[in-house]
């Protein structure tokens, strides 16, 4: 990351990725104490947990937008999901900062909470992995 895209970061809070293949940075989501901004986030985390559901049928997990635990997890079939979507999820600390808990924004989505290890399903027992 750039000194400049640092700076910016530390300013505002931003959560900065880069996306595969590509130089540029992209804000993804922006914690403020800015209320309007701070309500438009949220919007956009319900949202994305929303469309995570008519994509893949269930409701995401935290696992599922956390790439870097997906793979220490050795489930490379959520980082392939994740990916084939070409959508900037938002992150995982995105979620908690704005709800508290994961299980608090899954609830506000609408949805039940799972219970922790609820979600995760071998890949062999995957309706979406050939």
């Amino acid at each position: 990351m750039s000194a400049e895209h640092a700076t910016a970061s530390a300013k505002t809070g931003s959560h900065l990725r880069r996306p595969s293949g590509s130089g540029a940075w992209r804000v993804l989501a922006t914690h403020t104490t800015d209320k309007a901004m701070h309500c438009a986030t949220c919007a956009y985390i319900l949202d994305s947990i929303g469309q995570w559901e008519a994509l893949h049928g269930e409701q995401p997990t935290a696992a599922d937008w956390d790439l870097a635990q997906a793979l220490k997890e050795n489930a490379a079939w959520r980082v392939l999901r994740y990916e084939e979507t070409q959508r900037p999820w938002p992150s995982v600390t995105a979620v908690r900062n704005h709800f508290g808990t994961w299980n608090a924004a899954i609830a506000a989505a609408g949805f039940a909470p799972l219970a922790p290890g609820a979600g995760y399903q071998l890949p062999s027992t995957r309706r979406d992995v050939a």
